[in-house]
């Protein structure tokens, strides 16, 4: 399916689309699924919020240095973390490797902390009729699916978690 998918796919004028309806909306699901379950889930929210969490305090431990975080490679970075003595930054550790553990999602009335992800979701150029339009323009149900996705994204997510604050 993906080689089809890309036989369907051009590049013209600086802008990618497609060719047909079918194959962007194909392509256009697949983004809003992943934005959905993996770049904006809340359980990658929770490991972005403690990873910026250990991060901040082995940088103000002089145990990273931003050329580190900037010019080194993510396994060097990691290796300090997770060798650092610092009992904030292995809490922190503990709960990136164990992302499913320690929280539930909350409500607005109910959480302690908030947490904005990603929305990667596209609405994929379509030539149809010899001109350029959106997707969403003109197939109604991805209209919907996109918003959908969207707007739970967007909104953010509500976290009861046992990870402090800082």
């Amino acid at each position: 399916e993906i080689n089809t998918l890309l036989t369907h796919l051009h590049f013209s004028d600086q802008k990618w689309f497609f060719d047909n309806a079918y194959w962007a909306k194909k392509f256009g699901l697949i983004s809003l699924a992943l934005s959905e379950f993996r770049w904006g889930a809340a359980w990658s929210g929770v490991i972005d919020h403690a990873t910026v969490q250990a991060l901040q305090r082995a940088y103000e431990l002089d145990i990273i240095t931003l050329d580190e975080v900037h010019f080194s490679t993510d396994d060097i970075v990691w290796q300090k973390l997770t060798t650092s003595n610092d009992n904030y930054i292995l809490q922190k550790i503990y709960y990136i490797e164990h992302c499913q553990e320690g929280w539930s999602l909350g409500s607005i009335q109910s959480h302690n902390l908030h947490l904005r992800t990603k929305f990667s979701g596209t609405d994929p150029l379509v030539k149809s009729k010899g001109s350029l339009q959106r997707l969403s323009l003109i197939d109604h149900d991805y209209r919907n699916e996109f918003e959908r996705v969207k707007n739970l994204i967007s909104s953010g997510w509500y976290i009861n978690t046992e990870i402090p604050r800082s």
